[in-house]
């Protein structure tokens, strides 16, 4: 089971226990159900935060350590992997909060 459908399924489980619980009558989650669309988004949203986060963490990770190679003195062992890296901090900048600078050849 993917998050999607483990999303919709939680809602549906919060529906009809909601339903049994304020109405007595599994039947009732008919009225409740746009909360199910509702639980699903708000659950999208906070899955693509915490993406977002976790890709910021293990990016400034890997620049450091790559910085650190080239602090030590690895710079030629490094070098190959190092281009990869740089293209993706300058493709990426502004996910990690650093202004636009316009780029001129």
């Amino acid at each position: 089971m993917n998050g999607n459908e483990r999303y919709i399924l939680e809602g549906i489980i919060i529906v009809l226990i909601a339903a049994y619980i304020f109405y007595e009558n599994v039947f009732m989650a008919v009225i409740l159900s746009p909360y199910v669309y509702i639980h699903y988004r708000q659950r999208i949203k906070e899955r693509i935060v915490h993406d977002k986060k976790n890709f910021k963490k293990k990016f400034k990770d890997g620049i450091i350590a790559v910085s650190f190679a080239l602090n030590v003195g690895y710079s030629k062992i490094a070098t190959p992997e190092v281009s990869i890296p740089f293209s993706i901090l300058a493709k990426y900048s502004t996910l990690l909060g650093a202004p636009n600078k316009p780029t001129t050849k």
